[in-house]
């Protein structure tokens, strides 16, 4: 699957790289304020950093000339072009397939519609607090809603190119696996939180 973006949400990455900057902060805090750092301190902060990176930072959603990725906390899943059926995008993304088997991505929440540029009209003298009409809403660019319209074009465009001859039909394949890196920075952390424990 040749990569062309990867989409992950900003609040995500912001709470999930923050929260581990705490963490490499608080050792560093500790490790020089204190004479150094405690083992015991040590693993909780560790397994509190590789839990993080592996529940806010790394899902995300692929987006490639292959198909889609969905790469989630225990389990990744490649969809090709043609099994991609129907996009929901209610609470988080969803893909479903014709059968009705279906996928959904951690990384790819919904999120409320923002007015950044509008006009606001009627009322609030002035002050920014009138209505905004629901066609200057805008959703926000990593948005369930936002990205399942970016799927269905680069679906539509996928099948314009079959068409057109210039790409070859894909085969209808769906793979699922596990998210060895996800997995492998969870147990790490547990294995540390009992190390932690133990010491």
């Amino acid at each position: 699957m040749n990569v062309r973006r990867v989409v992950r949400q900003g609040s995500s990455l912001a709470i999930g790289w923050g929260l581990i900057g705490v963490c490499v902060l608080l050792g560093v805090i500790f490790t020089f304020g204190h004479g150094g750092i405690d083992p015991h301190s040590a693993c909780f902060l560790l397994a509190a950093a590789l839990a993080l990176w592996a529940v806010f930072v790394r899902p995300c959603l692929i987006l490639a000339t292959g198909g889609v990725g969905l790469h989630n906390i225990v389990r990744d899943v490649d969809l090709s072009w043609p099994v991609i059926d129907l996009i929901e995008s209610r609470w988080n993304l969803k893909i479903f397939a014709a059968d009705g088997r279906g996928w959904g991505s951690w990384a790819i929440t919904t999120q409320r519609p923002t007015a950044r540029g509008a006009v606001r009209t009627g009322g609030g003298s002035g002050l920014g607090l009138g209505r905004v009409s629901p066609e200057d809403l805008k959703d926000p660019t990593a948005s369930a809603s936002s990205v399942a319209r970016t799927i269905q074009e680069a679906k539509a465009d996928y099948e314009r190119a079959v068409r057109q001859g210039q790409l070859a039909r894909q085969e209808e394949q769906v793979r699922i696996r596990p998210a060895w890196p996800s997995i492998a920075a969870l147990a790490a952390a547990v294995a540390l939180i009992v190390i932690g424990i133990l010491t």
